[in-house]
């Protein structure tokens, strides 16, 4: 009975904080999306392509990177420009990025971000993208859920 009552109140808990956390109080918390971001930590090439996805603008996205860019995000590959401007359409313009911490190196950045895709109720999980910079353009971008 006393285990009954402890599953119960778990199980109660958890629904309360699910709901909570995929409300509209979630949806409010996340409304201005840019509010302590760390995109001023970011380096040239980075913050090059977080300010072409903020303005849509596909000039300034293809001038962020390499011609010879991999992308490998969440499993999926896309190599050269042309590619991943496609990507970025198709799944990024449109959503909102916040930017959470920013490690530099010597040729990688990894940022820590939330990303909130257009039309969905709330973010994707938390994803780590390591940006690896070549002759201040970005060569290489991989992504993994945190």
């Amino acid at each position: 009975m006393i285990i009954r009552i402890l599953s119960f109140r778990h199980f109660l808990l958890a629904s309360i904080i699910f709901v909570i956390t995929y409300s509209g109080w979630a949806q409010q918390s996340f409304k201005d999306f840019d509010v302590n971001s760390e995109v001023s930590m970011l380096s040239v090439p980075v913050r090059c392509y977080f300010d072409a996805v903020a303005e849509k603008n596909d000039t300034k996205l293809l001038s962020c990177f390499n011609r010879q860019v991999t992308v490998n995000i969440a499993g999926m590959v896309f190599e050269g420009k042309d590619e991943v401007l496609k990507f970025v359409k198709r799944d990024v313009y449109g959503g909102k990025y916040k930017v959470e911490k920013v490690l530099k190196g010597t040729e990688t950045d990894s940022v820590h971000c939330l990303f909130w895709p257009i039309g969905w109720p709330f973010p994707e999980p938390a994803i780590e993208y390591k940006f690896k910079i070549k002759e201040g353009k970005i060569i290489n971008w991989s992504g993994h859920y945190r």
